[in-house]
């Protein structure tokens, strides 16, 4: 029966046997394992799919080529899985904050009691990943805080509820916090070698007596002497004042105005919240609503945000109202026979709205119907 087969029919590698699989790879035919992994030792192939290869459009609108853009398109998916896995098994870093973020998960009671209402991403996104808002150990929520200055630096921080929005601000110089301390270190020098040369000097004269025992000190009866109470030492802390950091009021002045970004608006601007930098973070998101975590855009003082890429909440509300009551009135004068068709094309156009109509689509609607009418007058 071999004998009677075509040569294009046999395998590639024996030429005894039919053959019955095509390699991935480069289409070659073999009849059998054996000969297939000769076929890779000779022509040095993968087997492997190449998936930048050019395929007809024919062959590509077919279950095959669906079948393979797809495997294509889960085999990146995977890759890009098992890469993150490798870093953070390498690292440490990110799964021991995302463990501790997990065990410190932040309660809806608490975001509740907060007044803050959380938008929740889809599952995967990378809005979601980047989330790791979490309780800190004194129970204070510490929220995954986006800072976006001048619309165009982005940087991520993880800020105390009970910061004020200045302190917390990434972008503040602090130069003259560095100068001052400068300055500290040498004035530390001078006195450790003005000291070392007084001792070289007069290396017989006896050390200086402590401060206990120096004049002011109360002697009692035996002879002893009772120290005079020292200056308490407050030791510096995360959560000490500023000033208590070698820093004073100017150093801290920011010279910047902050901006709360509201989520999910219909305008095609950016909404912006003014924030009082001088209120703490919870007071400034109390009443408000964050996509998974806070972004706040920075300006500086003497530049305001541009008309032309954000609006400020409050005309943002008024345009709202405007626009509703815009509609309430065309809804006055309408047809109901109007308003019935425009609820089944929204119903077509839109199977997902849950049979909920569109404000600004009705009222586009209702301008041209209006608009139509009055040509025909």
């Amino acid at each position: 029966m071999a004998d009677d087969a075509l040569l294009s029919q046999l395998c590639s590698i024996c030429n005894i046997s039919p053959f019955k699989y095509k390699c991935p790879g480069c289409s070659a035919h073999t009849c059998s394992l054996p000969c297939y992994k000769r076929h890779q030792q000779w022509a040095q192939c993968s087997g492997k799919r190449d998936p930048t290869k050019f395929v007809k459009k024919s062959l590509l609108e077919t279950p095959a080529g669906i079948d393979h853009d797809f495997n294509f398109l889960i085999s990146v998916e995977r890759g890009l899985q098992r890469a993150e896995k490798v870093e953070n098994a390498t690292t440490g870093s990110v799964s021991g904050l995302q463990r501790g973020a997990n065990r410190r998960n932040v309660s809806n009671q608490q975001l509740t009691a907060a007044g803050v209402t959380i938008v929740r991403a889809p599952q995967g996104l990378s809005r979601q990943k980047q989330n790791t808002t979490h309780r800190g150990k004194s129970g204070h929520i510490i929220w995954t805080t986006e800072w976006i200055k001048d619309g165009n630096s982005h940087t991520f921080t993880e800020c105390s509820e009970v910061e004020t929005i200045q302190r917390l601000d990434p972008f503040r110089s602090s130069r003259k916090r560095k100068r001052a301390a400068a300055d500290h270190v040498s004035k530390s020098d001078e006195m450790q070698t003005e000291a070392r040369l007084q001792s070289e000097e007069h290396p017989n004269e006896e050390p200086p007596l402590p401060p206990a025992a120096q004049p002011g000190g109360q002697h009692t009866t035996d002879g002893s002497v009772i120290p005079q109470p020292q200056s308490i030492q407050v030791a510096h802390s995360d959560d000490a004042s500023p000033l208590m950091h070698g820093t004073t009021p100017e150093s801290l002045s920011s010279k910047h105005t902050f901006f709360l970004l509201m989520p999910r608006t219909s305008s095609t601007r950016k909404v912006l919240i003014p924030l009082d930098s001088q209120a703490t973070l919870t007071d400034s998101l109390r009443g408000k609503t964050v996509l998974e975590f806070p972004t706040i855009y920075v300006f500086p003082e003497s530049t305001a945000p541009p008309h032309e890429t954000f609006m400020m909440e409050e005309a943002y509300l008024q345009q709202e109202r405007d626009d509703h009551t815009e509609l309430e009135n065309a809804l006055k004068t309408v047809d109901p026979e109007t308003l019935r068709k425009l609820a089944a094309e929204q119903g077509a156009t839109d199977e997902n709205a849950g049979g909920e109509i569109d404000d600004k689509a009705i009222l586009d609607v209702l301008k041209r119907d209006l608009g139509a009418k009055a040509k025909d007058l």
